[in-house]
This record gives C-alpha cells, sequence and structure tokens, in this order.
C-alpha cells in the first residue's frame, strides 16, 4: 500500500511543511495532519500517501525512530487504508469556521456580557474560597 501513518508528529509541524519533509523521498500525493475538530490543535500524528509503494516501504523503514525537533517520529504502513482519511475536507471546514467564531471580534454588548459572566464567576469562586476557609481578597478593576 501507499498510505504512511506517522505518529509522533511535533505539534508545530504543519501539512505543507511535512509534504516538503517527505518530498525528497519520492512523491507525495496526498498529505493529511489530524488536528482536533474543537480546537484545531495537533493530534500528533498523520497520513502521507505516496505516489509508489516501494518508495512508502523505504519511506518507513528510514523514518521510524527518527528524531525530528526533539520527538522520535513512528511510521507503520497502512495496509487497509480508508479513501476518506484525505478526503475529510468537511474537518477542515468546521475548523476554519470554528476559529473564525472563535477570533471574531466581540460587539461592545457581547464584551460587557463576558464581562459579567467572568465577574459572576470570580465572585462565587471567592465565596467557595471564603466557606472552605481560604482568605482570599484580590483587587480586580471595575469589580
Amino acid at each position: 500500500n501507499t498510505v504512511l501513518k506517522v505518529s509522533n508528529i511535533p505539534h508545530t509541524f504543519a501539512e505543507e511543511p511535512m509534504k516538503k519533509f517527505f518530498n525528497q523521498f519520492g512523491r507525495v500525493v496526498n498529505v493529511k495532519h489530524w488536528r482536533s475538530s474543537k480546537s484545531g490543535n495537533s493530534s500528533g500524528y498523520g497520513f502521507v500517501q505516496f505516489e509508489d509503494a516501494e518508495i512508502c516501504r523505504i519511506v518507513c523503514d528510514a523514518i521510524n525512530g527518527y528524531l525530528f525537533m526533539n520527538r522520535i517520529l513512528k511510521t507503520e504502513i497502512m495496509e487497509n487504508a480508508d479513501s476518506k482519511i484525505f478526503s475529510s475536507q468537511q474537518i477542515g471546514l468546521a475548523q476554519k469556521e470554528f476559529l473564525e467564531r472563535l477570533n471574531k471580534p466581540l460587539t461592545q454588548e457581547e464584551h460587557d456580557q463576558e464581562a459579567i459572566k467572568l465577574t459572576t464567576q470570580i465572585k462565587t469562586q471567592q465565596q467557595k474560597l471564603v466557606a472552605m476557609g481560604k482568605i482570599l481578597n484580590p483587587k480586580f478593576a471595575n469589580c
């Protein structure tokens, strides 16, 4: 088979640099760096599809145990690789939409609601600490 699973990938190693790295061994058809659908952070593994099965086997042997960016990469050839591994564009779209919602600027009303929510949470925590006998009296602006 031509699909290689790479585990223990550094979190900063994105798909484009990953493709360039593996292209030095042979033509790479697809690369997928698996990420959390909620946060977009790396899950630490990914898949690389090569054009030739022999190159895939050679890369698997060469890279397994390779120290890369203070991590030891683990590789294995996927015998029954599903074609959906590389076609899941919906996940990428969900990540983009999530990050857009997360990073969008707040309106003044949303900002005020968030401030009230945080203030309430802080006061609740302070009350719990006082009830436990821990005296805490920090000074917060506008609280």
